[in-house]
């Protein structure tokens, strides 16, 4: 079962953002959204970057990319993104 950090917030904006929000729901595996990259491919659209989209995947998969995304933090120093391409 992943690890999931994400969270659900009972949202209350009248005017501008409100810093009292509650959390509601967190760690649930049904909070996980998993993000994903992959090129598009060159034999159907001959004028894609191939080249280019797969340094920037090799890179965002590598463990620096990861530990880039991972030091992802809001302005509270929460951390964001839970990276999890270099585990089995």
């Amino acid at each position: 079962m992943p690890r999931t950090e994400q969270f659900y917030s009972s949202f209350n904006f009248i005017g501008d953002v409100r810093n009292d929000l509650k959390i509601l729901v967190e760690g649930d595996t049904s909070l996980f959204n998993q993000y994903g990259v992959m090129a598009v491919s060159p034999e159907k659209h001959p004028s894609v970057k191939y080249k280019e989209a797969m340094t920037f995947i090799n890179w965002l998969i590598s463990e620096e990319g990861q530990k880039t995304i991972a030091s992802f933090k809001d302005s509270k120093g929460n951390q964001m993104f839970y990276p999890n391409a270099l585990k089995p």
